[in-house]
């Protein structure tokens, strides 16, 4: 009676967003560091995709230069140390993009439906990731004089369906919590497009061009 506890020494202490202020909390620590670990290995999948797409487009020198390029860009190094959906979401748009490039260029139906698959699944780790179901789309019309029209028919179905299905099995909770989900990402939506974004908000118009050509210039170069 009166004694003072002995800590477990094999007890990990969990903190919830009321000690550290994020929105969030991690069950078990371990998490951070497995999630680490994905990020960083899809930023380094991010450097093989990019070689393998500008080798595609101007041969193996311009692959090994592009793939250089950003392995030893500063934002993307910092950004594949850190557990946010931003290195993913960069690689599956390399990925979507060399997809497409393969089936524009060869005509494969394989590479197209894995494209707008990708899309889906871009889609799930970051809402605004939709818009790379432009660059499929490009693809698909680039090629549509030289497919014929039940091959046609075919694509534009992969285009419509594959998407939302691949979303929809990356983020079920979307179906199960239907009205949850599309209430936050209306809300999402008035935020960015009416309201604003706090600090972030940017006019748009030319004034938000300039401000993202600062910023990728900002960023554009080697880390030292």
């Amino acid at each position: 009676i009166g004694a003072t506890p002995v800590p477990d020494p094999g007890r990990v202490e969990i903190r919830t967003f009321l000690d550290t202020s994020w929105l969030w909390t991690f069950s078990d620590p371990s998490f951070l560091l497995w999630n680490r670990l994905l990020s960083a290995l899809m930023g380094t999948a991010t450097a093989g995709l990019t070689f393998l797409l500008a080798r595609r487009i101007a041969g193996t020198c311009a692959g090994l230069l592009s793939a250089a390029l950003l392995a030893g860009l500063g934002y993307h190094v910092v950004q594949s140390a850190l557990v946010l959906p931003n290195v993913t979401v960069g690689c599956f748009a390399v990925l979507v993009a060399w997809l497409s490039v393969r089936y524009l260029e060869d005509g494969d139906a394989g590479p197209f439906v894995l494209a707008v698959s990708v899309c889906g699944l871009a889609a799930s780790a970051k809402y605004n990731a939709t818009v790379f179901i432009v660059v499929p789309l490009a693809a698909l019309i680039l090629r549509s004089k030289d497919d014929g029209p039940r091959r046609r028919a075919g694509l534009w179905g992969a285009l419509v369906v594959l998407p939302p299905i691949v979303f929809l099995a990356g983020t079920p909770y979307a179906l199960a919590e239907w009205d949850l989900f599309t209430r936050d990402v209306s809300g999402q939506a008035r935020e960015y497009f009416l309201s604003g974004h706090g600090e972030a908000t940017i006019e748009s118009g030319m004034g938000h061009f300039w401000q993202q050509t600062e910023t990728l210039a900002a960023n554009l170069g080697p880390s030292v």
